[in-house]
């Protein structure tokens, strides 16, 4: 162990060791049905915060995204929004 200490590490090398190889991803922090929190601009520019339900998820490049649906002022919405907004 004590001749490998001063090798030098291959780019792979160097990913494995910091834990996975980079594509992974942890689970969904949301699941279907789920009650979200998310911010909601409206056409004046007020922002307010609105309840919505998960209605579908999906992994889209390194990140999960979920299929919201809300109600502001009785129009019902549908957009999908990034975990990090939720």
């Amino acid at each position: 162990m004590a001749d490998n200490k001063n090798r030098r590490l291959e780019d792979e090398a160097v990913v494995n060791a910091s834990g996975g190889n980079g594509s992974e991803i942890p689970g969904p922090k949301y699941d279907i049905g789920d009650r979200v929190q998310l911010k909601f601009t409206g056409d004046d520019g007020t922002v307010s915060t609105v309840v919505g339900i998960v209605e579908d998820r999906r992994r889209n490049e390194g990140e999960w995204e979920y299929l919201i649906m809300y109600v502001v002022n009785g129009a019902p919405f549908q957009h999908w929004y990034p975990e990090i907004a939720l």
